[in-house]
């Protein structure tokens, strides 16, 4: 990684695929349209409820795109917006049944005696903290029980959002914080449809199928249906997604309007492409060592080589990895360096995404977002295309000097997990979303304004 420093930044972003200028409100009117932002709903993923740098934590909570809009909303006749916000400083992740905590931007010495600026964990947890960590408001057992207006919950698939699966997964972790009834399966859960639904929502925010198909992507193309990592079948997401839209809407007469969220492709989470191909750089005697370690299977040449992957189909069980595959950035860090992983030692299929499995995932991303949208059309919300707009940031969208680009740490849109946005690619949502209710409902929501906006902070 470049040895950088990042100090907080408080800039504005302009694009006009993301982020808008800063509104001149004394310039316009604003007016709701034919929508009505009185009850507004969030139900969704890690995104919506603020799940970011590998945490719920309460920056990223207070950031999260459904909290932007409902402020803007308020503007016309919006309501109060409750999040089930954790306490200050603390931080709670829970990843590949692991607990995690919030990743600050610290300097580390790697084992080759590197000292890099590198995303780490800012305090230990345990499984008990994860567990049993309290959001507030509290729920409390009055009738009918207090609800929150962001339902969003990390891990969430949507076939989730109706009917929680038996057993314990992340999903299950976050929501039964959030749920009306204080439990995640079994007799008396609530679901996100059913508090939702109780709620008598006007306006709803369907931030959904992300983890459907990325958590097979986190997992190196796993489909362990035991982890959680299978692909929801576009048969079942189909089912779901109408399930879903047809309860949200039958309550009031098909008052009720909302935005739907497509899917960013594969290639612009720095999780999925930091890690280059080519990263394995040798000096000239060490390209002629490994060539005979690997007894010139592999013609090894000074300065940069790919990496050597496990494939069962190849000679010896191995290859050199492709320049349109990709190595996660979870893959143990001193391994790589130091200790011939990915030279001499295979690197294995859980932190490989190859050709064919980036292929299921391009296919599947664009059969749910193509669902997506014909229920948009469909049901009469707005559509927020985010994998054409995240396509924009990848290229690099400059304003006033500053770039906002996909890159690891510096590029802005994402957190430090590679995985979540950040708090200004959370404005950049927003603004997508108001852009999208503005066309579809003759709205005039002004945007959100990204100069008050933090960028990522060095510790």
């Amino acid at each position: 990684m470049k040895n950088f420093i990042h100090k907080s930044l408080l800039f504005a972003l302009c694009s006009s695929a993301i982020i808008a200028c800063k509104p001149t409100l004394d310039s316009q009117v604003v007016i709701p349209g034919n929508a009505d932002f009185s009850k507004f709903i969030s139900i969704g993923d890690g995104t919506a409820g603020g799940y970011a740098d590998a945490s719920l934590n309460r920056d990223a909570q207070l950031a999260a795109f459904p909290n932007l809009l409902a402020q803007q909303f308020k503007l016309v006749g919006g309501g109060e917006f409750i999040q089930p916000l954790v306490d200050i400083g603390k931080s709670y992740g829970y990843e590949n049944n692991q607990p995690f905590t919030k990743y600050d931007l610290h300097y580390v010495k790697f084992c080759d005696g590197k000292t890099e600026l590198y995303p780490q964990q800012l305090y230990k947890i345990t499984p008990i903290d994860i567990f049993n960590f309290k959001v507030s408001p509290v729920p409390t057992p009055t009738t009918p029980p207090p609800y929150y207006n962001n339902l969003a919950a990390q891990g969430t698939k949507i076939i989730y959002v109706n009917k929680k699966p038996t057993w314990n997964g992340s999903s299950d972790t976050y929501w039964k914080k959030i749920s009306s009834t204080g439990v995640a399966t079994g007799a008396g859960a609530a679901t996100m449809l059913s508090d939702a639904i109780a709620q008598k929502p006007t306006f709803v925010s369907l931030n959904i199928g992300t983890v459907d198909i990325y958590r097979y992507a986190k997992s190196g193309g796993n489909q362990d249906n035991g982890t959680d990592d299978f692909i929801t079948p576009i048969a079942q997401f189909h089912d779901s997604l109408y399930a879903i839209m047809n309860t949200l809407t039958a309550h009031a007469k098909n008052r009720v309007k909302g935005v739907i969220n497509n899917i960013i492709g594969v290639e612009s989470f720095p999780y999925i492409t930091y890690i280059k191909y080519d990263g394995l750089i040798l000096s000239a005697s060490e390209a002629t060592t490994l060539t005979a370690f690997h007894k010139n299977q592999f013609a090894f040449h000074e300065g940069r080589n790919p990496y050597i992957i496990y494939d069962a189909s190849a000679t010896n069980g191995k290859r050199q990895i492709k320049a349109n595959e990709h190595i996660l950035i979870e893959i143990p860090q001193d391994s790589l360096r130091c200790y011939n992983l990915g030279s001499k030692l295979p690197i294995r299929g859980r932190w490989v995404l190859d050709a064919s499995e980036l292929n299921i995932i391009k296919t599947t991303v664009d059969q749910y977002n193509t669902l997506l949208k014909t229920a948009a059309e469909v049901y009469n919300f707005a559509y927020t295309d985010n994998f054409k707009a995240m396509e924009d940031v990848v290229k690099g969208t400059q304003f006033q000097g500053v770039k906002l680009t996909s890159e690891f740490v510096n590029g802005n849109q994402f957190s430090l997990d590679g995985l979540n946005i950040s708090a200004l690619g959370q404005v950049a949502q927003a603004n997508s979303c108001i852009a999208a209710i503005n066309e579809k409902y003759g709205s005039s929501l002004p945007m959100v304004d990204a100069s008050k906006t933090k960028g990522v902070i060095f510790h």
